[in-house]
């Protein structure tokens, strides 16, 4: 995943694709005239400014490096790893009270947490599935303005979890067994 791809990624967390894609394009757009801008300086300032007329070029060819070759996928899945662990134990409490039905979802399939469990959902709730005999539990990361979100399920089976559940997924990576990180497309 580029730099670009990351880009997206949040903006698709935050805006939603409808929104996030003519951002994408009209950042992309500026970014190619700001290359073709520095190629014209470099021509045209070489003889006046020597070495000097270079380096935006040189800065724009570091940037676009960055953003073709830096994989920030597994840095950014190695993050939210990390923050889940950090509070790994918070989850599994939740966890405990939904298999022990003491934490019920109410017809929409979302439950709010107890107090001391707030800060593990945005918008202190969480979403329950009890479907074909498994447990899935969606805590949320973030959430975006219309309808993406992104966060962390816990699979009773530990199995992927299938489409229909919540939403269709842009990602999922296993980051412990039993709980994956998702983000929905």
């Amino acid at each position: 995943m580029t730099a670009i791809d990351i880009f997206e990624w949040r903006l698709y967390e935050t805006i939603t694709g409808i929104l996030a894609t003519p951002l994408i394009i009209i950042s992309q757009i500026v970014f190619l005239f700001l290359i073709f801008l520095s190629v014209l300086y470099m021509v045209f300032e070489t003889k006046n400014d020597g070495w000097g007329a270079i380096l935006p070029f040189l800065v724009n060819m570091i940037v676009l490096s960055v953003i073709m070759y830096v994989p920030f996928r597994p840095i950014r899945v190695s993050i939210e790893a990390r923050v889940f662990e950090a509070k790994k134990n918070d989850f599994e409490n939740v966890i405990l009270l939904v298999e022990s039905g003491e934490l019920m979802p109410d017809q929409s399939g979302t439950a709010v947490l107890p107090e001391q469990f707030k800060d593990l959902s945005h918008g202190q709730t969480i979403s329950i599935n009890t479907s074909h005999g498994v447990i899935s539990v969606f805590f949320y990361s973030s959430v975006g303005v219309l309808d993406n979100f992104s966060g962390y399920m816990y699979r009773s089976n530990d199995t992927p979890p299938p489409g229909e559940l919540i939403g269709d997924w842009y990602l999922i990576e296993r980051i412990k067994p039993f709980w994956y990180y998702c983000v929905s497309a």
